[in-house]
């Protein structure tokens, strides 16, 4: 059975989910809603990660092939590091098929430029990608298979990531009862804030070679 606090759970689940994918794919933009007390509301809705990144980092050899090899790894780790001034180590937030191509490539016994290793850094679980030029804790990102980034990923230097905080979380609970609407209760969540991308050059999108 389904009670009213797994019912909020899931909603609650429902709305993070909305977030996470708005900090991805969000369009920056205003729109003017009707609330159900009447008259009219602004709204502006966050621009996303596709929005503020224009550089790509290429993988396979092309027409369709998506293989990635240890050396691979190294390019890539160069790539990330050369010329600009970010992190030792960058995040890549990946979709299925990207993830099928890395471990394929470079998980095997044999690596020799590439070691395996486990951390847990903002309370998720990544493997880590080592070369002499950094380090890349890769992650799997569920959402991306939603969308056409099931071959793509977000390699990203957390430090210049953030989250503005306009209006803090929160919940609140009402008796639809003692409104005289319904015999029952609602619970209303409420957060207000956007994506903030900082030194863009430090950032890079993981894409299919055409």
């Amino acid at each position: 059975n389904y009670s009213f606090s797994l019912i909020t759970n899931l909603a609650l689940q429902d709305f993070r989910y909305g977030q996470e994918f708005s900090f991805m794919f969000g369009v920056r933009s205003q729109f003017v809603v009707s609330p159900p007390a009447g008259g009219t509301e602004s709204i502006n809705a966050t621009g996303g990660l596709t929005q503020y990144i224009d550089q790509v980092i290429e993988y396979g050899t092309g027409g369709g092939n998506t293989t990635i090899t240890e050396t691979d790894i190294v390019d890539f780790t160069k790539e990330m590091r050369v010329g600009n001034n970010g992190s030792d180590t960058r995040y890549l937030f990946a979709g299925s098929e990207l993830i099928s191509s890395l471990n394929k490539g470079v998980m095997s016994d044999s690596t020799r430029f590439v070691q395996k290793d486990y951390d847990t850094v903002y309370g998720l679980s990544f493997t880590v990608l080592y070369s002499f030029f950094g380090t890349i804790n890769v992650m799997y990102a569920p959402l991306m298979d939603q969308t056409e980034f099931i071959e793509r990923g977000f390699l990203l230097d957390m430090q210049y990531i953030d989250k503005f905080v306009f209006q803090p979380f929160r919940e609140t609970k009402v008796n639809l009862w003692e409104i005289r609407e319904y015999d029952g209760q609602s619970v209303d969540m409420l957060e207000t804030c956007g994506l903030v991308v900082r030194n863009t050059d430090t950032h890079f999108v993981f894409e299919v070679k055409a």
